[in-house]
């Protein structure tokens, strides 16, 4: 291999070109980007035909600060075997003088990998440093117990970095590694090789909302609806390939009225006279989309500075009578089809009161909201149940920890200043605890957290404006501990890029719309020193289709491409003002 052969002996570390070092400690290589600054790194694939370089065509990698841990090195969230190259190409020694570097790795589909490097470093004339690695990693074999069906052995690799010393950021790297993968057992297939080069050069480092930043999200979100526009039908459905456009007309309307297209617009009012004429749909994501479709396009404009002002009572949503009788026979449904009150899953499903989850519950409590905007009575039994169902999806025995959340409203600090407030310093969280998706997939993951805070949220604000008597002082202080020990699960399963823990990192832009939603409904601004949206904003800025859309490997085009353009557009509607409804007569 390649690799091999660029092994180089170790060489002491060099100031400058043509100088001796310096007498005393070297300098520390460390990146210095802020907690949500984001680089961005053109990565193009590498290959030789003929004995001549071919380079592919690049992609596009982000690098966000948060990620940059074990002394300032780059580590992305719930790692995967595909990112060993970007972690191999951004790692720099601790410090000027390291000879060594070594690295343990716990990627989700493999055992945890250790990889060992050599290290030179050199000044170059254009007084960038020159760091070069030759790695060799592997990984155990899996456990009986474990969850991965490969492992890694034989791994070698050689990096070289251009490190810029005043900006502290690597400026580009060129890596190239070999490994074999062995499976875990027979039935896991052969062992193969995997192998291959690429360049990472830095386009440039965004600082947080940075200048024209608002303009790039306005400009996408106008291309992603003008692509939205056209996947309407001659009928008014927008139909997914292969699957029914029931939901999907649905969210496409909700899209579509959120991001500013008028509800007398042909095509959306030609999209909503097609999904009342259907058929009363069984699924709960579809039941719970046409509720919310609906009532977001009917919800009048201004109404929230309206309530605010005193100039209007309550909410009124003024439904011609057909779409109304639509929604309150989709809403009884809704009701009605629970494993238990507050507590949803698929109604096809066998066993169907055992199986509940909890993003069936997430859309559920969406739809709820819904009807109770447009008027419909909603039982206190099915908010207490929906608190309920939370707390059996919530992670037991968890460790005690810390939370800094900056919500909206709350002022920046000054350098050096202190704002005075539990969240600003930080919270002590009594469990830090995220959420499941069932009892019978016990696991936390961000979207499933993300559902359980957004739950919980609804459950406290409904419950507690309308003066129930099922909430108690005891449950009050409950939910709020829950919701704090969500978010501090977050923190420290922090990452945009992915659906972390997730086992495939699956349901990325489902994972966003979640983060959008419990991000409005907590009034977060930051977990952490991470600012939530503007990070999700910049992954889908970098990852918007030419001509509008977004792509996903476990969504649907059109499915993808409204959850990408409801987060940029923050179109979830605050939990404020708790006036009770009024239902037009």
């Amino acid at each position: 291999m390649r690799a091999a052969a660029l092994l180089l002996a170790t060489l002491p570390f060099l100031v400058a070109a043509g100088v001796e070092a310096a007498a005393g400690p070297a300098p520390t290589l460390a990146w210095r980007l802020a907690p949500s600054d984001v680089a961005v790194y053109d990565v193009t694939p590498v290959s030789w035909k003929e004995g001549k370089e071919a380079r592919g065509a690049a992609a596009v990698r982000t690098v966000y600060g948060h990620d940059l841990r074990d002394g300032g090195q780059y580590v992305p969230v719930t790692p995967a075997r595909a990112d060993l190259p970007a972690v191999l190409a951004l790692r720099l020694p601790a410090s000027g003088d390291a000879t060594s570097v070594e690295l343990r790795l716990l990627p989700r589909d493999a055992p945890p990998t250790t990889a060992k490097g050599k290290v030179a470093a050199r000044a170059r004339d254009d007084g960038l440093l020159e760091v070069e690695t030759s790695w060799t990693f592997s990984s155990a074999p899996p456990t009986e117990r474990g969850t991965a069906s490969l492992w890694v052995r034989g791994g070698t690799a050689h990096t070289v970095l251009a490190f810029d010393r005043a900006r502290e950021v690597v400026v580009s790297s060129r890596v190239t590694l070999e490994y074999e993968t062995r499976p875990a057992s027979a039935k896991d297939g052969k062992p193969a090789t995997v192998s291959g080069t690429w360049d990472l050069v830095l386009r440039e480092v965004r600082r947080t909302r940075y200048e024209g930043f608002q303009a790039h999200v306005d400009a996408a979100i106008d291309r992603g609806v003008a692509w939205l526009r056209t996947q309407s039908e001659p009928s008014g459905a927008f139909k997914p390939r292969g699957e029914d456009a029931f939901g999907p007309t649905a969210l496409a309307i909700l899209t579509l009225v959120e991001c500013g297209v008028p509800r007398e617009d042909p095509l959306v009012e030609k999209a909503m006279g097609w999904l009342c004429l259907q058929p009363a749909p069984t699924s709960t994501y579809h039941r719970a989309l046409a509720l919310v479709a609906l009532e977001r396009a009917y919800t009048p404009a201004s109404e929230e500075a309206l309530l605010a002002t005193g100039r209007q009572k309550g909410r009124i949503r003024a439904l011609p009578p057909e779409r109304r009788d639509f929604c309150r026979r989709v809403g009884d449904a809704l009701l009605a089809d629970v494993a238990s009150p507050g507590s949803w899953g698929y109604p096809s499903a066998a066993n169907a009161l055992l199986q509940f989850d909890s993003s069936n519950t997430q859309y559920g409590a969406l739809g709820m909201r819904a009807m109770a905007r447009l008027g419909f009575e909603v039982p206190d039994t099915m908010w207490i149940g929906l608190v309920r169902h939370v707390q059996v999806c919530r992670e037991r025995k968890a460790p005690r920890g810390v939370l800094r959340l900056r919500r909206e409203g709350e002022r920046d600090p000054a350098p050096g200043e202190t704002v005075a407030g539990a969240t600003a310093a930080g919270e002590k969280v009594p469990e830090v605890a995220g959420f499941s998706y069932s009892t019978r997939d016990p696991e936390p993951t961000a979207s499933m957290t993300l559902a359980g805070i957004a739950c919980l949220e609804l459950a406290r604000h409904e419950l507690s404006s309308r003066g129930s008597r099922k909430w108690t002082p005891p449950v009050a202080d409950e939910v709020a501990a829950w919701i704090l020990g969500g978010w501090a699960w977050l923190d420290r399963h922090w990452g945009v890029d992915r659906n972390a823990e997730h086992p495939h990192g699956s349901w990325h832009l489902y994972f966003l719309y979640s983060l959008e939603r419990a991000g409005v409904f907590s009034r977060v601004r930051t977990v952490g020193d991470k600012d939530w949206y503007f990070e999700g904003a910049v992954r889908l800025l970098l990852q918007q289709e030419k001509e509008g859309s977004w792509d996903a490997v476990d969504e649907q085009r059109l499915v993808a491409t409204c959850f990408a353009l409801l987060f940029l557009k923050r179109a979830t509607p605050p939990l404020t003002h708790d006036e009770p409804t009024v239902a037009p007569k």
